[in-house]
């Protein structure tokens, strides 16, 4: 009989975290699932690890030579037997009750195809930081303008709604091809998030993310492109640069004012074109473009009172009542910087 969940999970000499990253889906509360594994021709001691576990639930497939991460992925999709797939990573953490709260969701909603969750990072062992995630559909798709709205080992996909439609990863990409799938996914199939925090993962020097992450900023140029040709724009490659720095809030230095209104600038003409285009539901758009307004501006704090007033005085608030949480934070954390920058007061007795 056929296991309910087929939990896949790639490694290449991943002997560093496995054990820790096994242990966290042997131990899960739900128990009908296999746990597949892709060795990819590791000449550590990933297998050694993985053979230690004497669980009757793990299969392991080894490859003779490495084939990379998307044919391994694609190669579980094809050996899979659950009824839905729940990716996992070599050196991330499940929470006890991921895969029951997951597949939970999923018997409730026939209609999603992929439900993934939000989680945390682990940087030095500690949790470093929370990863959230957009929730509700178009809301998702919204965020995907910008950036991966999936914690990719997080994802359960029901494993007919791939088949049904032809959904394979993009072996072209070497990065980014879980965020290329989900967006080819969307005209398929809604998707969602769960708000429960149940995956940790886990960001080290020999990680993915940390070592191709320029790499992968041009993988996700290329998915972002497809959305902004839809609505009309002619963007050039420093407009896709500066719409990838938008979407992660990655600055060298925090921005300039010129960069401030350039950032509005952007953000309008994207809510403008929508306006004619329809890609996406409106509201959708405003809450992402929202969260990326706030965000830009944050991280401009030290322009003081110039950001506090570009920021509560934008276009962008027009005919939209602004997040009353976002407003109270960004006048705190300038109200914070501001008392640090003032000179301590001296006393002599």
């Amino acid at each position: 009989m056929s296991p309910l969940v087929t939990v896949l999970m790639p490694v290449h000499n991943g002997e560093a975290f496995l054990s820790a990253a096994i242990s966290s889906i042997i131990q899960q509360s739900f128990n009908d699932f296999e746990f597949l594994i892709i060795d990819d021709a590791s000449t550590d001691a990933s297998v050694k690890i993985v053979l230690s576990f004497r669980d009757s639930r793990i299969r392991l497939i080894r490859t003779d030579e490495r084939i990379r991460i998307c044919r391994a992925l694609n190669l579980g999709l094809e050996k899979a037997r659950g009824r839905y797939i729940a990716r996992m990573d070599a050196d991330d953490i499940s929470h006890k009750c991921r895969l029951a709260a997951q597949v939970r969701f999923m018997e409730q909603r026939s209609e999603i195809g992929m439900c993934g969750t939000c989680g945390r990072r682990i940087k030095d062992g500690k949790p470093a930081q929370s990863y959230r995630r957009p929730t509700g559909f178009e809301n998702i798709r919204a965020y995907a303008l910008f950036d991966n709205p999936f914690i990719h080992a997080s994802m359960m996909i029901r494993h007919q709604a791939l088949e049904r439609n032809h959904l394979r990863y993009d072996e072209t990409f070497t990065t980014a091809q879980d965020y290329d799938l989900w967006v080819r996914s969307f005209d398929f199939f809604p998707s969602e998030n769960l708000r429960q925090k149940l995956i940790d993962s886990r960001e080290h020097d020999k990680s993915i993310t940390h070592n191709a992450s320029s790499d992968s900023d041009e993988k996700a140029l290329r998915i972002a492109k497809r959305f902004l040709d839809a609505l009309g724009l002619t963007p050039n490659e420093e407009d896709l640069h500066f719409h990838r720095q938008l979407g992660t809030l990655r600055w060298p230095v925090s921005p300039n004012e010129r960069t401030i209104v350039r950032a509005e600038k952007w953000l309008l003409s994207l809510i403008d074109r929508n306006r004619h285009a329809e890609i996406f539901e409106p509201g959708a758009l405003k809450r992402a473009v929202d969260s990326i307004w706030f965000g830009i501006c944050y991280h401009g704090i030290p322009l003081g009172s110039w950001v506090i007033s570009r920021f509560l005085r934008s276009p962008l608030n027009k005919g939209h009542r602004m997040n009353p949480l976002n407003t109270v934070l960004f006048m705190l954390a300038t109200l914070k910087y501001r008392f640090a920058q003032r000179p301590a007061n001296r006393y002599s007795l």
